[in-house]
């Protein structure tokens, strides 16, 4: 196995290469049409959106509560959303929903969210309509009659959470309850801390830290990152881990959002000690939201960052999450994207071979000097802190590949010659491991693990469990979905 520093040298001498290849086989190939005409409208579309985005992460230390609310409550929604269907809900929120318009259209009387009261809603009408049509057929019952099921969440609320077609024609609007939460605590708490007259929205999740848009090394950058991980403290008591790095990298803070598409580019490349480059995409599922995996996510973003910054590039770590996110997403017709080039192109990986065998670095170090630049230790394999049983995967070279065997794009990993399948569990020991694990996940993770959840994600990981999957391999990939909470 490659130790930290090796990873990290030689992403600070191919990623450049690397970050400008993944930017020509989007523009040329994840773009394609039909006709050349249509190619080419793709990919303006393209430039234009990611223009868009490059323009607004740019920090600001002036930006107000109404402004940041715009940016919270949309990175909210994009949680656990694939980006088509987080773009169209962000779109009709904003048209139909005064709050989504403005925080001043905030009072705390009119915006009131009990999540008990919502989950019981839920269970009555879901438990009459099984099926994930429920609510629509829910409305067409006899005995329909939403509000005497609500006495503490207000008439303003779970309108929006039913999407009254009488206020909100053709709402699309995703009333999960953790997002419902979010919304209303994060429009009370900013409209409170608007009312205070502290102008500068920031100064809670910041402090005193004054933002520097250098790349630091050494003892610098340790220091900088204590500093960015106490601002991430901040931003995901209110929104969550992922949602709070989503939204720091929005503000043009040196970050990226490590989520399912960008961990398994990462360990496709062999970039990852946490995660082997043997594990498909289902299996990056179950791994990504692990603490240990999203700080190698941020640290070795940091390296290629840092090399994209010297070759003269800007907004460095917004700049590479939304190009190499673009490689491995699905179709969004929205941005000119037409094909999920990792699925169904070039590996990235090979891209990465070819530039190793072709390419000499304009810049290189060695380990040893990787090391003194980004002072980390290495990073334990979630896979090493499987329990006797566990899923296993092949043995491979020392970076993780497979030998003798051709890469595709979504490589499915063989069992060890002589190794026993997981070992099943009876139902008495999943229940018991179900309800230690999420005792656990609540302590550690609150973001995570939900307070409570529908009988379906908890079948779901019970399952898992049952078939001899780790505990918490089982949760993170049944929490990895969005249908895992209450719809």
């Amino acid at each position: 196995m490659r130790t930290s520093a090796e990873i990290n040298a030689e992403i600070f001498n191919y990623g450049h290469a690397l970050f400008d290849l993944v930017k020509t086989e989007i523009r040329e190939n994840a773009t394609r049409a039909n006709t050349a005409v249509e190619h080419q409208r793709n990919q303006q579309m393209l430039d234009v959106e990611i223009a868009s985005v490059m323009g607004q992460a740019v920090f600001r230390t002036d930006l107000n509560h109404t402004e940041l609310w715009q940016i919270l409550w949309q990175r909210v929604v994009y949680a656990g959303t694939n980006n088509v269907k987080a773009t169209a809900e962000i779109a009709s929120m904003r048209t139909l929903i005064p709050l989504f318009q403005s925080l001043d259209n905030y009072a705390d009387s009119e915006f009131v969210f009990d999540k008990n009261e919502w989950q019981n809603f839920v269970n009555v009408w879901k438990g009459r309509y099984p099926g994930s049509n429920w609510l629509q057929q829910s409305k067409n019952d006899r005995e329909w009659s939403p509000e005497r099921h609500f006495k503490i969440t207000t008439p303003a609320v779970w309108r929006i959470l039913i999407k009254d077609q009488s206020i909100y024609p053709n709402l699309r609007f995703s009333a999960l309850d953790h997002k419902a939460e979010k919304y209303f605590n994060l429009a009370r708490i900013l409209s409170h801390r608007k009312a205070t007259g502290e102008a500068r929205a920031l100064r809670h999740y910041m402090g005193n830290y004054v933002y520097n848009p250098n790349h630091l090394t050494g003892q610098a950058w340790l220091d900088e990152r204590a500093i960015l991980k106490n601002v991430r403290k901040q931003f995901q008591d209110e929104v969550g881990t992922l949602t709070a790095l989503h939204t720091m990298m929005d503000l043009g803070l040196k970050t990226i959002k490590p989520d399912r598409v960008m961990t398994y580019l990462f360990s496709r490349l062999g970039w990852l000690q946490t995660l082997p480059n043997t594990y498909s995409q289902e299996q990056i599922l179950k791994e990504y939201m692990r603490p240990e995996v999203i700080e190698e996510m941020s640290v070795r973003s940091d390296v290629l960052a840092n090399r994209l910054d010297l070759a003269g590039l800007q907004q460095t770590h917004r700049l590479l999450d939304i190009w190499l996110v673009k490689y491995g997403q699905n179709a969004e017709p929205a941005w000119g994207i037409t094909v999920n080039l990792q699925d169904h192109g070039r590996d990235i990986l090979d891209l990465l071979d070819n530039i190793k065998s072709s390419h000499t670095p304009e810049i290189s170090i060695t380990a040893d000097e990787a090391a003194q630049r980004w002072p980390t230790g290495d990073y334990p394999s979630v896979f090493a802190a499987r329990p006797p049983g566990g899923p296993r995967i092949n043995d491979g070279h020392a970076d993780g590949r497979t030998p003798s065997r051709s890469r595709n794009a979504n490589p499915k990993p063989r069992r060890e010659a002589g190794r026993p399948s997981p070992a099943k569990r009876s139902k008495e020991e999943s229940e018991r491991l179900f309800r230690t694990q999420w005792k656990q996940g609540r302590a550690s993770q609150p973001d995570v693990y939900p307070e409570r959840m529908d009988n379906r994600p908890k079948d779901k990981i019970l399952k898992l469990i049952e078939k001899g999957t780790d505990p918490e391999a089982a949760f993170l990939s049944v929490l990895g979905t969005e249908e895992t909470y209450l719809p």
